[in-house]
Formats: C-alpha cells, structure tokens, sequence
C-alpha cells in the first residue's frame, strides 16, 4: 500500500508525519512527530530566516528525509505557512532544503491554509447540521472558515497567531491589545458577512497546537472526561492561574514545554475573545490539523486518478 509524508512547517514548530493509504480509501498514521523549531521568531522580528537557523533546518530535513526512506514512502507533502509567508529569504530557504533533500516546500496562502484545515475537521466531524465557525490558531495567524450546513463559505487571515501576539506583548502591552482590539472589528465584519449579519447561533470549532493543549489541560487538570472541547470559564480560569507565573512557574505548574509555556497565554486571549465576540460558552477540539489536511487532499488526488 501506499506510504505518504507530509510536513506542516509552522511559526511554532515543525510538524511531520507518515501515513499508508488503506484499501477502503482512508489512510492510516503511522508515524508522527513534533520538532520544535522556532521560524516565527525571527520571521516576525527580522523579517528573515538567519543563516543559523536555515543550518540547523536543512540537518533536520535531512534527518527527516532519511526517515521517510525508512517508512519507504513514494511522495513528500511539504507546507509552509505564516513564518515562511513573512519571510523575505524565503525563496533562498526553499532552495537550500530542495538543494540538500530533495524535499520541495510549498508556501501556502491563507485560503489555501484553511480549506486544507477545512478538509481534516469535515473528515472527523458532522458539520451538516448547523453554522459553524472552524479558527486555526498557528503562531503566526488565525485563519477562520465559515461553515454553513457542511458548505465552505468563506474564510479569513487575521494576525492574530500566538506566537506574534507574545512579540507584541515584549514590545508593548498595549500596542499588543490595540491590535487584538482592532482585529476583534475585523472579525465581526467577516462573521456578519459570511453569515448574513447573524452569527449567535454558530458554533466553534479550534485546530492547532495550543487548542489541543488547551483541551488536555481541562482533561487533566479540571479531571473532564474529554480533552475534545473546553468551555469560555475554563479558559478564563487557566488564562488568570498563568497571568502572574514565570516562564518556568507554567512549566512546572501545568507540566508544559518552555515553547508552549509562553504562547499559550496569547491563545487563551484569542479563544476567550473569539467565545465572547460569538456568544458561546463550548469550544469543540477535534483532534486534526494541517497535517489531516494534507493527507485528506492526496487521498482525494489519488481518488480522482
């Protein structure tokens, strides 16, 4: 049977995983994994990759290559998004990985972004019974896709990633909340577009490294039952318990990575904004990301052909 890689180049981290195409049409994850390599901070700092850290990822895509070889996989999908879209070098970036591995790198728009994010959640969930609001949050972007009984109907860029919002935060507090305020306009203006002026009855769904988080945290620390939701006044509880710990008092305190620990406080403002701007108390976390999206995208190809 088919083996396929996909890579999801984040602002945050580097995702990468193996899937085999089964006989039903559907596919099986053999094989995933997270390095944490950080483009988004120089990107949205510097406005650039530096030579150092172009380095270390061309050794992690050699590693990465050599390890698809190991699963003896017959295609690579590699995505970039935010990070590499504000990237200058960018192109050079490209090159240097497809010189060293072969590995060709696809920058992706925001609308390609979430009709791939689109296609990973319609395939694990029912959204034909209702409205529905899916937000991407990445560490560069928030990329919103308006669902209406199980239709793509429109979708949107803010900037409004983790990742930048934690710069903008060490810049300045308060230029960080006038761009949260500014883009909280930008966002109801979409949702009256996208849903005839009416939008208290949509429903919420989060993708994204720091949704799932959010979910495992209430699993394990408010002891729910699921980790596939999380609810605006749990939120607001583990946004005002991380408000005034250190970096290493998160870490210790709720068990996270030092690279989650500093951005999940911006995400929980994102959610908590997004749940009030809406009108929603639930929040549902499917367990899918851009890398479902992807594998969901060749599996359609390989279908068609």
């Amino acid at each position: 049977m088919k083996r396929i890689a996909a890579i999801d180049i984040g602002s945050n981290a580097i995702r990468d995983s193996v899937a085999e195409i089964t006989d039903d049409w559907d596919y099986k994850i053999l094989y995933r994994n997270r390095i944490p390599l950080r483009l988004g901070d120089e990107a949205f700092s510097q406005g650039r990759i530096s030579d150092y850290t172009i380095e270390k990822c061309l050794n992690t895509f050699w590693k990465l290559r050599q390890k698809f070889e190991s699963y003896n996989v017959s295609m690579i999908r590699a995505v970039a998004t935010s990070a590499l879209r504000n990237s200058e070098n960018r192109k050079d970036f490209i090159k240097q990985i497809f010189d060293k591995t072969g590995i060709v790198i696809h920058i992706i728009d925001g609308f390609h972004e979430a009709k791939l994010i689109y296609q990973a959640v319609r395939s694990s969930m029912d959204l034909s019974r209702g409205k529905y609001l899916i937000m991407d949050l990445g560490g560069g972007s928030l990329e919103l896709t308006a669902v209406n009984e199980g239709r793509f109907v429109e979708c949107h860029t803010f900037k409004l990633g983790a990742l930048r919002l934690q710069h903008l935060q060490n810049e300045s507090p308060l230029k960080k909340q006038e761009h949260i305020d500014q883009k909280r306009e930008s966002i109801v203006k979409f949702l009256e577009s996208s849903f005839g002026g009416k939008f208290d009855d949509v429903q919420l769904i989060g993708t994204g490294g720091n949704p799932r988080r959010m979910g495992k945290l209430r699993k394990r620390f408010l002891e729910c039952a699921t980790s596939e939701l999380v609810h605006l006044d749990e939120m607001k509880y583990f946004h005002n318990e991380l408000k005034d710990l250190s970096l290493l008092g998160r870490v210790k305190k709720f068990d996270l990575r030092m690279d989650r620990a500093d951005v999940i406080y911006q995400a929980l403002e994102v959610f908590i904004m997004m749940s009030e701007v809406v009108g929603t108390n639930k929040i549902d976390l499917p367990k899918v990301g851009l890398i479902n999206g992807i594998f969901e995208d060749v599996l359609h190809t390989e279908m068609n052909h």
